[in-house]
């Protein structure tokens, strides 16, 4: 196991913030950012370094630079333009009206039951699932999956550890490993993409 600053020094974090790795090394960065409030703080400072970087430089000359750049493009594009066949992952820059639309003719018109889920995405690391729930979602605690959701239609508000989050449209949530979590529906229902990361 590598240590804190191997890891800071090793790259692995830029690519991270640039969306340039596996599903498998994200998994790995988004458990080492939760454990380790270093790495949270140089994500940061990539992430911070990079915006101002390109604000300075409308001119790259670097061939690494291009090819992480159409990298990046291509996620944006993959966003933008949703695939059924080939989801990219939720996380805090997805845009949620993209999805919803993207999604419109999977949800009923009415719900035959409280809750309505349609699997969208199942492999040995990835599982995501359009849900639509009337019910609020009893306490869990997740040990080996990192669960998020990106909140599609309706309100809710999500308490993690005793803190309370108010959810709107548009809003994510990372739901930390090992800590006990609910869902309250504030709204006649909420739609929204649930997401787990095996890790």
């Amino acid at each position: 196991m590598k240590s804190v600053v191997e890891i800071i020094e090793s790259g692995l974090l830029e690519l991270y913030v640039l969306n340039l790795l596996e599903v498998d090394e994200i998994c790995e960065v988004e458990k080492l950012r939760l454990i380790y409030p270093e790495i949270k703080e140089e994500i940061d400072k990539i992430e911070i370094f990079l915006e101002k970087h390109a604000m300075e430089n409308s001119l790259l000359t670097s061939s690494e630079i291009d090819r992480k750049m159409d990298s990046l493009f291509f996620e944006i594009n993959k966003q933008l333009n949703l695939d059924l066949k080939n989801l990219p992952l939720i996380e805090a820059n997805s845009n949620y009206k993209i999805w919803l639309n993207s999604l419109k003719e999977l949800m009923p018109k009415d719900l035959i039951q409280d809750k309505f889920t349609h699997l969208l995405t199942s492999s040995e690391k990835t599982m995501q699932m359009l849900v639509i729930s009337e019910i609020d979602i009893e306490e869990e605690i997740h040990e080996n999956e990192l669960e998020s959701f990106l909140i599609l239609e309706g309100t809710c508000v999500c308490t993690i550890d005793n803190e309370e989050f108010n959810m709107f449209p548009g809003d994510f949530m990372a739901i930390p490993l090992h800590k006990p979590h609910t869902v309250k529906i504030t709204s006649p229902r909420v739609t929204a993409i649930l997401q787990h990361l095996t890790v």
